[in-house]
C-alpha cells in the first residue's frame, strides 16, 4: 500500500514507519519543515521513505500529500505543553484533522484513515471502577483534550468510507534515553494511580494493521479503539516509576514527591482492539529490559551514585513540601 504518515518524525512516528517498512509498504511522511525534521528526512531517505514538507493547517498542502494514498495514519498534533496555545492547538489538532478528512474524500474517498487520539480525552477516571471503556462519554478538561474530542467528532461526521480512531494510552519509547525533563514531568502523576503502558512499537503494529485491515474490509469501519498494553502492562504509577529507577541502580522515590491531582491515565478496556488488531506484544517486564538496555551507558554511574541521583531527581519535584488533596467534583462522576 501507499501510506501517508502525518507527523511521523515526532514521538511515535518512528515506530509506525518501522512497522510499515517491515511489511514492504511505500511510505511518505508529511511534516512541517524545521531543522529536526529535515535531519530525520535525510536519515529516512536512505530507507526509501519520502517526505513532503507542508503545513497541516493549510488544505492545499494536505490535499497534495493525500493524493494517491491507500491509507493515512494521522499522527500530527500539538501536545502539552504546546497545547497551552489554544488557537494553535485547535488549528492543528482539529483543523488539521478536518483537512485530512476533506482531502481523502476529495481524492475519491478510498483511502483508510487511522486517526490518533488519546485516552486522556476520558478525563480523570481513577475514582471509577476500572477498566475504562471506549463507550464512556469523553470528559475533556483542557485545550488538548477538547481539541482531540473535536477532532474525533470531525472524523466521525466527515463521511469517510474507511476510518478508525485509536486512543493511545501511556506510550513508552523503545529507543533513546530518558532525559531530566522527562523525569521532572513524571512527578505530575499521582503515585497511587493506575497506569497501563504500551510500547511505541506495539502502537506502530496496531496502526499499520488497522490500515491494512480497513483496506481489505477485514474490520468494520468506524471503530474507536483504546491502545494499551493489556493485563501485563497494568500497574500502579509508583511501582512503574520506581521499577525503572531501581532497574538501573537508583533507589525509589517516596510518594510524598508526587502530585495528588487526578490522573488522566488508567487501565483500559482493550479487548475489542486486541481482537481486531492483535498488537499486544510486550509486557512491563519487557519494557524494563528495553529501558535498561537503552540506559546501559549510564548504568555504571547510576549504580555508583544511585543515592545522589535519587536526591537530584527528588529535588526536581515541585510537590516535595506541599501537596493538595483533590476530590472528584460533579463533572468527574
Amino acid at each position: 500500500m501507499n501510506i501517508l504518515i502525518t507527523g511521523a518524525y515526532g514521538n511515535i512516528g518512528g515506530a509506525v514507519i518501522d512497522e510499515a517498512l517491515k511489511r514492504n509498504h511505500s511510505i511518505v511522511v508529511f511534516e512541517r519543515k524545521n531543522k529536526r525534521t529535515k535531519k530525520a528526512a535525510s536519515r529516512y531517505r536512505k530507507l526509501s521513505v519520502g517526505t513532503i514538507f507542508g503545513d497541516i493547517t493549510k488544505y492545499e498542502d494536505v490535499r497534495k500529500a493525500v493524493a494517491g494514498m491507500d491509507a493515512v495514519i494521522h499522527l500530527a498534533g500539538i501536545i502539552p505543553p504546546g497545547s497551552n496555545n489554544r488557537a494553535l492547538c485547535f488549528a492543528v489538532n482539529a483543523g488539521g484533522t478536518a483537512n485530512v478528512a476533506r482531502a481523502i474524500i476529495e481524492n475519491g474517498n478510498n483511502a483508510a484513515l487511522i486517526h490518533s487520539s488519546s485516552c486522556s480525552v476520558m478525563g480523570p477516571t481513577q475514582h471509577l471502577e476500572p477498566p475504562v471503556t471506549v463507550d464512556r462519554e469523553p470528559r475533556p478538561v483542557d485545550n488538548y483534550t477538547e481539541s482531540k474530542v473535536l477532532s474525533e467528532d470531525i472524523v466521525k461526521k466527515a463521511g469517510l468510507n474507511l476510518y478508525c480512531i485509536t486512543r493511545l494510552g501511556a506510550v513508552m519509547p523503545s529507543k533513546g534515553i530518558w532525559k531530566l525533563k522527562t523525569l521532572v514531568y513524571s512527578f505530575e502523576i499521582d503515585y497511587d494511580s493506575r497506569i497501563e503502558i504500551i510500547l511505541d512499537s506495539d502502537v506502530g503494529l496496531a496502526q499499520v494493521t488497522a490500515a491494512e485491515k480497513l483496506r481489505l474490509n477485514m474490520i468494520e469501519s468506524g471503530n474507536t479503539y483504546f491502545l494499551g498494553g493489556g493485563d501485563k502492562c497494568r500497574l500502579r504509577y509508583g511501582d512503574f516509576f520506581n521499577g525503572l529507577l531501581r532497574s538501573i541502580g537508583i533507589p525509589g522515590i517516596k510518594k510524598e514527591s508526587f502530585t495528588l491531582k487526578p490522573s488522566f491515565l488508567d487501565w483500559l478496556d482493550t479487548q475489542k482492539a486486541q481482537g481486531d488488531l492483535d498488537f499486544q506484544r510486550h509486557s512491563y517486564s519487557d519494557y524494563l529490559k528495553i529501558f535498561r538496555k537503552n540506559m546501559k551507558r549510564l548504568i555504571p554511574l547510576t549504580k555508583l551514585f544511585g543515592g545522589l541521583a535519587a536526591r537530584v531527581i527528588k529535588g526536581r519535584s515541585p510537590y516535595k513540601k506541599t501537596r493538595v488533596k483533590y476530590e472528584p467534583g460533579p463533572d468527574m462522576i
